[in-house]
């Protein structure tokens, strides 16, 4: 199909591609030219357009779900699919002549709305494209309410996009990898961020988010190394895995109130930052959650966090750890009532008597520590990490518990029942 001409070439490269999977889940062209369809094509599309059926949905969105297939269509800049209600981009015709462009797209072709720009409509994925011409300026329609994966993915001279004020949805990878990009206001209307939404855009210095947000989703603004401060704003719930990891120049950010969890490497390497207040109902910090926060000094850390998971405020690549941890003293790192870390070199023949109320040994807390003989675990503990004991021989576990004895017995050491 003629639509597809322009990324045949790319489909090797869109499997090695730097790109997110969703949260859990997710011009140049002229007006009239765009307009140009027969008219008995369009009197055609009239008359199955002029249906009774409901044309928005319950957000005020045009339905754009299970509609009508009419037929394909292309102008000199766009092949797109027409649908009895709207119109979708299917792909850019790139001119490959090496010149730059500000590309305008259309609100209506056909006199229908532009409702969807299609998966990888405007996207570069290598070298093989270098000779198509560089878009420097975006300006997407009011009309557009879905962006779809990659949509513009590798647009790497794209210095300005203009979103629609109101938008359904943007997937994951939209704008990944537009070195250039520098700014963005998100659109009203959008309720995630989706996976790499804005990930390698390494030229971002702000981003305005919009109320409508609950969810940052994975990796959404990973290596946004220009990024120095960005406000969150308090409708959002949960900031997920890699949210801002490689933002080394990020000096400020907040973390709403609603934030129930750090995740996994969410801040990691973010070595500009020096401060961070977690919010009140965190009860659980994720592996490597701040690792490589070289610059990071104060944490306020509330009483409701029972469970800080491996590396959560060390190195994650040999790089310095946080000097948070550099300043805490040698032996037992304790966090609330959760057992972080022994730091330090344990002596030879060290019995460690963990203090009572203490509800979680992290894993990797005593990982390597050979001088460990024996480790007295209180009732109160429930959580274990599996690995909280690596490279540990012979060790001998005291206490009481189920959970201590199920744990010495998967370990094959020895318990001592007290």
């Amino acid at each position: 199909m003629k639509k597809k001409i322009a990324t045949v070439l790319l489909a090797a490269a869109l499997l090695c591609s730097t790109a997110f999977v969703g949260c859990g889940g997710g011009s140049n062209a002229d007006s009239s030219a765009d307009n140009g369809g027969s008219s008995s094509d369009n009197a055609g599309l009239e008359e199955q357009s002029s249906g009774g059926d409901a044309q928005y949905d319950d957000s005020g969105f045009l339905d754009i779900l299970d509609r009508e297939f009419v037929r394909d269509g292309e102008t000199d800049d766009y092949y797109y699919t027409v649908y009895d209600n709207h119109v979708r981009i299917e792909n850019y015709k790139f001119k490959m002549d090496g010149k730059s462009y500000d590309v305008v797209i259309p609100s209506e072709i056909e006199g229908l709305p532009v409702a969807v720009i299609e998966e990888n409509a405007f996207a570069v994925y290598n070298a093989s494209y270098l000779e198509a011409e560089e878009i420097t300026s975006l300006v997407i329609p009011d009309s557009v309410i879905d962006i779809e994966n990659s949509a513009f993915k590798g647009n790497t001279k794209l210095e300005k996009v203009t979103l629609p004020k109101r938008m359904e949805s943007i997937s994951p990878n939209a704008f990944n990898s537009c070195f250039s990009l520098k700014s963005v206001e998100v659109p009203e209307g959008l309720d995630l961020l989706y996976a790499g939404m804005f990930a390698y855009c390494r030229s971002l210095e702000s981003v305005t988010i919009p109320s409508t947000v609950s969810e940052i989703c994975e990796g959404a603004f990973k290596d946004c190394t220009a990024l120095k401060e960005i406000k969150i704003p308090d409708s959002v719930t949960a900031i997920n895995a890699e949210a801002f990891s490689g933002c080394s120049s990020l000096e400020k950010i907040n973390i709403p109130d609603g934030v129930t969890k750090i995740r996994s490497m969410s801040f990691l390497g973010c070595s500009s930052l020096k401060e961070i207040t977690i919010p009140k109902d965190v009860t659980q910090i994720e592996d490597f959650a701040f690792a490589d926060c070289t610059s990071l000094e104060k944490i306020d850390i509330p009483e409701g966090v029972w469970q800080v998971l491996e590396g959560a405020f060390e190195s994650y690549d040999g790089k310095e750890p946080t000097p948070w941890y550099k300043a805490q003293p040698d032996g037992e790192i304790y966090i609330n009532n959760c057992l972080y870390k022994y730091k330090g070199k344990m002596p030879a023949n060290t019995k460690i008597k963990v203090k009572d109320g203490t509800v979680s040994i992290s894993e990797m807390a005593f990982a390597g520590q050979e001088g460990l003989t024996d480790i007295t675990i209180p009732d109160s503990v429930v959580d274990i990490g599996w690995n909280a004991f690596e490279d540990c021989k012979d060790v001998v576990v005291h206490g009481s518990s189920t959970t201590a004895e199920d744990f010495a017995e998967d370990k094959e050491f020895k318990f001592v029942k007290e």
